[in-house]
């Protein structure tokens, strides 16, 4: 049975491309489809066209490459008031993977839609770890240290850049839900470093929450850090998260200098009112 809409949801339903329908992107859709929006989804695999149909998902099929990106684009933000890009960098396989210049060239299509927002889904990367383990906040400079963290400030930028559509950054630690936890690829490894650094993490379902309040409050144009606000130490954590899910603890070094950062959250809980739901 279709659930019918309040008339609230009715007057705030508005038409919304999610560019990758992945493990982020593909439950933000189906969030934002329960509380009353048209969503488009994207994906680069055939298969998932189906799935996205069962769940009133938009489908189309999108890949995003350095010579020339391929699939109807311009019909993927035709009448898309807001688009969100949940796409990571992907340098991990692919060195040469080139968001930047791939997202450059989607921007015809942007200003033809007359899209007015753009949400891009940015991580903590963008900052430098330090002996000190400062608390980074949103005034905070960035200075990635990695070549997948150069990017994605790169593409920060350009997008902050843009004058034809607002462009809102969400800035995410280290993402996970009940399924995947960086404790399961850390179990019974050794010589990990920085046993006195503070973890930052931040559950999916939170990040989906937020990008809801953010479209609901309309604070666009704007970056927002999201972590968890407790930080306890890696080696105290993930020593903890071990013994709860029966593995074999990690192994760290016995360094005298631990680098790290503490992400703060303090704007999206103050300016979007949010208050986080699940613990690390």
């Amino acid at each position: 049975m279709t659930r019918s809409l309040s008339q609230k949801q009715l007057h705030l339903k508005q038409t919304i491309s999610v560019l990758g329908c992945g493990w982020l992107g593909f439950p933000l859709a189906k969030a934002l489809i329960r509380v009353g929006h048209l969503v488009k989804g994207s994906t680069t695999s055939k298969d998932k066209l189906e799935q996205f149909k069962a769940h009133h998902i938009d489908g189309f099929q999108i890949a995003l490459q350095n010579h020339g990106n391929q699939g109807d684009v311009d019909g993927f933000f035709k009448n898309a008031s807001i688009v969100i890009v949940a796409i990571p960098p992907g340098m991990r396989r692919n060195p040469e993977n080139n968001l930047l210049q791939q997202l450059k060239a989607l921007i015809p299509s942007l200003k033809k839609a007359q899209v007015k927002h753009l949400i891009f889904i940015s991580s903590t990367s963008v900052y430098r770890n330090t002996e000190t383990m400062m608390t980074i906040n949103e005034k905070s400079a960035l200075s990635p240290e990695t070549e997948s963290g150069k990017m994605i400030a790169s593409i920060e930028e350009f997008l902050s850049n843009q004058s034809s559509f607002t462009t809102s950054i969400l800035r995410c630690s280290g993402l996970f839900n009940d399924s995947r936890h960086p404790i399961y690829s850390l179990e019974g490894k050794s010589n990990l470093k920085h046993p006195e650094g503070p973890v930052n993490l931040v559950h999916q379902s939170d990040v989906i929450n937020i990008i809801l309040k953010l479209i609901q409050s309309k604070q666009y144009g704007q970056a927002f850090n999201l972590a968890y606000p407790e930080h306890p130490t890696r080696i105290d954590y993930y020593t903890l998260k071990a013994e709860e899910q029966n593995l074999n603890p990690p192994q760290f070094l016995n360094e005298s200098i631990s680098l790290g950062k503490m992400i703060s959250s303090e704007k999206v809980i103050e300016v979007l009112d949010y208050k986080f739901q699940h613990p690390i």
